[in-house]
């Protein structure tokens, strides 16, 4: 099983993965105009606010973040693989081909228009392992085992930065389950922290540092010139 993170600029030496599983990387950045509503100035970020019907996405009702985006085009793909695309950007968005600066337009019939598919999830019979049955066997005999890939557009969506915007977590974590054959753990939500930040005011880090720094020290000072005088008595 494989997840592979692509990112835009280019597949060289995975072309011949590419042609293999029948996927075509458009060129360009993935643009979405409708990442100005969540305040981000940056047109190189797309978002994906519906999913397809897949098991990865069922149940995952926000939104992903997608900084730097490649589209992909999944008609190549053939059977023994069977494709289902995963993230689909806004009708909005497009692949831009030109320069991301200064006022970044769609231009008709040299830019790739949205929906624009960034994620698939592949599947088909693991090589070796699935073997023809007869109608008796079929009903008694497991399925055969498949094999799974999840191709995305994006790999900076997972990385420390933009880990935690939106549902990116959840989302990465389901796709790790479902390659890894764990189907009922998809729908089980990451723990987090319930309260990642501390706030202080400037006097109340003032008061911390100095009790830190020579409250206590002078504390342990005192009490070992006191015990020492103790000891000296005796």
């Amino acid at each position: 099983n494989l997840l592979w993170l692509a990112e835009p600029g280019g597949l060289h030496p995975l072309d011949p993965l590419a042609a293999q599983l029948g996927l075509t990387f458009y060129p360009g950045t993935v643009v979405d105009p409708t990442t100005q509503l969540l305040g981000i100035s940056n047109p190189a970020f797309a978002i994906v606010a519906q999913y397809p019907q897949h098991t990865v996405t069922q149940g995952l009702r926000s939104v992903t973040l997608f900084p730097f985006a490649a589209a992909l085009d999944t008609e190549g793909v053939k059977a023994p693989w069977q494709a289902t695309p995963l993230l689909q950007t806004m009708a909005r968005s497009w692949a831009e081909t030109g320069p991301l600066q200064g006022e970044v337009r769609y231009d008709k019939g040299k830019d790739v228009a949205g929906p624009l598919t960034i994620g698939v999830a592949l599947q088909r019979p693991r090589p070796g392992d699935a073997k023809a049955k007869s109608g008796a066997d079929q009903k008694t005999q497991p399925p055969a085992p498949q094999q799974r890939v999840i191709v995305v557009g994006d790999g900076d969506f997972l990385s420390n930065t933009y880990l935690g915007n939106g549902a990116n977590l959840e989302l990465g974590e389901r796709m790790i389950n479902w390659l890894a054959n764990d189907d009922t753990l998809i729908r089980i939500p990451p723990k987090v922290a319930v309260d990642t930040k501390l706030s202080l005011s400037p006097a109340a880090g003032y008061l911390i540092g100095f009790g830190f720094l020579f409250v206590l020290p002078g504390a342990l000072v005192g009490a070992g010139i006191v015990i020492w005088l103790k000891r000296r008595k005796r």
